[in-house]
């Protein structure tokens, strides 16, 4: 018979709840891309997520396929853009009543100015760590249509999981990037 007391038994694993874990690597957004693809993007280039209605996105005439829209949120205007299919992985855009948006904020070399752009995804799924080391290159396992957009790719047991360059999305198309942010 234990003669611990509830009182005591707390006040030994009170401590171990508030001390701060840490945990090593960079932190990336994880998201799933398409039912099959899961993807990261790293939190240095994420100024928000979101879940956008959508009829708070204006959509803008001949624009590309993967091009949804522009919104208003905390006073700047950005584009949406569909990335699975920008990547060329969803023959059929997405379709809904609300959006879930990556906001990526990127550094414009060129116009000297940070921008944003929406991505709209199937769902974000929260954030994760991994190492530098961890990164593997995807050259092999990828299709050559989405190795300019890459970083690399982090193995989850049997599963390979997309680490995208957020400056690359950004930068992908000069019609998007043209319209990337008003302020």
């Amino acid at each position: 018979m234990s003669t611990s007391t509830p009182a005591a038994k707390l006040q030994q694993i009170l401590p171990e709840l508030f001390q701060a874990k840490r945990t090593s690597g960079e932190p990336y957004l994880r998201f799933q891309l398409t039912s099959e693809i899961t993807a990261l993007v790293s939190m240095k280039n994420v100024q928000e997520s979101l879940l956008v209605a959508a009829e708070k996105i204006t959509p803008l005439p001949n624009m590309p396929e993967s091009f949804i829209g522009i919104v208003n949120s905390r006073n700047h205007v950005f584009s949406i853009i569909d990335l699975a299919q920008m990547l060329k992985l969803s023959s059929t855009p997405l379709s809904t009543r609300q959006y879930h948006t990556i906001v990526l904020q990127t550094w414009s070399a060129l116009s000297q100015q940070t921008s944003l752009i929406g991505m709209a995804v199937n769902r974000i799924q929260g954030i994760t760590r991994f190492t530098e080391e961890q990164l593997a290159s995807p050259l092999e396992d990828f299709p050559a249509s989405l190795t300019p957009y890459l970083h690399g790719c982090v193995d989850e047991g049997e599963k390979r999981i997309l680490v995208l360059s957020a400056e690359e999305i950004a930068t992908a198309s000069p019609l998007l990037s043209s319209h990337s942010v008003i302020t």
